[in-house]
């Protein structure tokens, strides 16, 4: 069996986050919704306290941190913090960045930007586009990750609006045969 883990690697990588971060322990334990008092228990380097579970998902939510990492099963520090919603709307700011671009060449060059007949776009194959979309969609979510000043459920509240879009006029759009 796996030596249980000591409760001083969880109050180091307590004090590592803190540092990294810059924040001071009541800023660190409002992101975390704990009382002040038991995130110093926790980051206490002698005789520490040992979190329970309802307080590592406090921290590691608001921190941005796995739990795996934050009792120092893992060196992997980040761990998945955006759910399906969240991708979605990442994907629909992708796509409506790729769509503005076509809009735009065509504006420019309406009767040249786009070649129907061998499917290009400015001269550009699709996949090259799909690419771009691609890159501008992991460039979103690599803004996104962390980031200390997003509201809270942003991407909840993006996902519900896109979802009444679709319900609502754009529904024929979205069953569009392309």
């Amino acid at each position: 069996m796996a030596d249980a883990v000591k409760s001083t690697d969880v109050a180091e990588r307590l004090r590592a986050l803190q540092t990294e971060r810059g924040l001071t322990i009541h800023e660190m334990a409002e992101r975390c919704g704990l009382p002040k008092r038991s995130l110093e228990n926790y980051m206490n380097l002698k005789d520490p306290q040992r979190p329970g579970v309802d307080a590592l998902i406090g921290i590691a939510d608001g921190m941005s941190v796995s739990i795996d990492w934050l009792v120092g099963r893992g060196d992997d520090l980040t761990r998945g913090e955006f759910s399906k919603e969240d991708y979605a709307v990442f994907c629909q700011s992708a796509v409506l960045h790729v769509l503005i671009r076509v809009m735009d060449a065509v504006k420019k060059q309406p009767e040249t930007a786009i070649d129907v007949e061998n499917r290009l776009i400015q001269g550009y194959e699709l996949h090259e586009i799909a690419a771009v979309g691609m890159l501008d969609f992991m460039s979103i979510v690599d803004r996104q990750s962390g980031h200390p000043n997003r509201p809270k459920d942003y991407f909840k509240r993006s996902y519900a609006t896109m979802s009444r879009w679709v319900e609502g006029d754009l529904n024929s759009f979205a069953k569009w045969d392309m």
